[in-house]
């Protein structure tokens, strides 16, 4: 896979530390990515760069990621890019977890990782979207084309 193909994903995120291991992993599985420490930041790469997917921390300094999000959907060129919201909280603080991830179901957000999560899994999650992503790009807008399509994918792989 070429530098071109590689899909561009964002990472927005106020600890160094983790960018860095997310970073190489994604790297090292094929993907292009930048980083941002905060969501200023990563408005001002947004000016350059049209990502596939941003993983966004929930809870940074100088601008979160729900005044972050908002700030990418408002604008028209970027309202379509997938975002998924990021945070450390573990299962100790699952009631504020649980909100968070109503939140970014609320909003319009793909999913909500976890930090602490497993690096494979995280990749699998990512590669599946992006798929999705080039799947919905082929078939346009068109919802019952691309349920057919499936159908067709799905049933020739048990012939």
């Amino acid at each position: 896979m070429n530098e071109v193909e590689k899909p561009l994903i964002l990472i927005v995120d106020d600890e160094p530390n983790f960018r860095d291991i997310w970073k190489t992993k994604l790297e090292n599985s094929g993907f292009s990515v930048l980083t941002a420490e905060n969501g200023k930041a990563a408005l001002e790469i947004l000016k350059s760069y049209k990502p596939k997917i941003i993983l966004l921390d929930i809870l940074m300094p100088e601008m979160d990621g729900v005044e972050t999000f908002f700030a990418i959907k408002e604008n028209p060129e970027l309202k379509d890019t997938k975002i998924f919201f990021v945070t450390a909280l573990d299962d100790l603080d699952a009631e504020l977890g649980k909100y968070h991830k109503k939140i970014a179901g609320e909003i319009g957000a793909v999913g909500y990782l976890r930090k602490g999560a497993d690096l494979d899994e995280l990749v699998h999650t990512l590669k599946k979207n992006v798929w999705w992503q080039k799947f919905n790009e082929k078939i346009g807008n068109s919802w019952f084309l691309g349920c057919y399509l499936l159908i067709i994918l799905i049933l020739s792989s048990y012939f």
